[in-house]
Formats: C-alpha cells, structure tokens, sequence
C-alpha cells in the first residue's frame, strides 16, 4: 500500500511543488501584511468554511470521496501559479535538470518529474533563501544538505520528515488547503 501511496502523492507533485506559507498572525487570528517573497508570487487564502469532496451523484466517483464540513482556522499564503523550471533551478541549482521533451521545456514552463522528497527539499531551501525557518526536518535536521541524496523510490528514512508548521517558511498544502 505504502509504494502506491507514494506514487500518487508524487504524481500530486508534479502538478504543484509548492503551496503554502503561512501568515504571521498579529494576535487575532488576522494575518499580519507579509514581506513579498522575491521569489514566489503569493495570494492570500481566507480562513473559512467550504465544502470538501465529490456529492454521492457525482459521476466516476470514488468510495472515499464523501463530502464533509471543511474549516480553515487560519488565513495563509498560497503561490499564485505553479513553481516554474526557472524558479525550481534557482532553488535547487542549475543541474537539478527535471524536465524532459514530453511536457515543455522552458523557464516559464511548470516544473515536473519531482517526487514528493524533491519537493520537500524545495520548501526548505527557498525557506532559507528567503530568510524563513524550514517547515520539514529528518530526524530533528532542517538542512536538506544533512539529509542526504534525495530519493528516487520509496525511503523509510524521508518518509518520517515532520512537519512544523509553527515555523513561518514555505511549505506543501495539506488536502484541505
């Protein structure tokens, strides 16, 4: 189960490396106004109510897809487009080549081929780029330098990454985000 988990999740990735950076909060549960991130254009996302899941009529419907009462409690920050080549080379370094001819090539073009360990490394060195605390640690580290080589296939060690979202830097969005 764990191996097509993993597989999902990193197709999910593909699709969006980035998500969330959360607001500092000014005491009320009201966002304080952020710095511009120089990198990642951010929107801000409303704490609120909505409605998650697909209706029992919908068609192609899976079993697990029951609607339910969702509540943010708290406003965030949320890239405004997907992490572009550019932006992921500029993080990750200029050989950390992902793209292939299949999809587009090109600064502007979304980033793909990342995996979820990818991604988490992403997070945390844009975290410090930028001058946040990184979100993710691997036993206790923040720095993806510690780590290791980033994974390919499944890794029991990465799969234990925690994360911190007391720390202010950029993270992934959970389901409900």
């Amino acid at each position: 189960m764990k191996t097509t988990k993993f597989r999902i999740f990193a197709a999910v990735i593909a699709l969006a490396v980035i998500g969330c950076k959360p607001e500092p909060d000014n005491g009320n549960n009201t966002p304080a106004v952020a710095k511009k991130p120089s990198l990642v254009d951010m929107v801000l996302i409303p704490a609120g109510t909505f409605m998650m899941g697909s209706p029992a009529s919908e068609p192609n419907r899976f079993d697990n897809e029951t609607q339910h009462s969702v509540t943010l409690t708290k406003s965030f920050s949320m890239s405004k487009y997907l992490v572009t080549q550019k932006q992921y080379q500029a993080v990750m370094g200029a050989d950390e080549d992902r793209t292939d001819d299949t999809y587009g090539k090109g600064d502007n073009f979304p980033i793909y081929n990342v995996n979820w360990y990818d991604a988490i490394v992403f997070c945390n060195k844009l975290s410090v780029m930028e001058g946040l605390e990184p979100v993710y640690s691997i036993g206790g580290k923040t720095d993806p330098a510690e780590w290791g080589d980033i994974p390919t296939g499944q890794d029991a060690t990465w799969d234990a990454a925690v994360m911190d979202k007391s720390k202010n830097g950029y993270r992934l969005p959970t389901e409900a985000e």
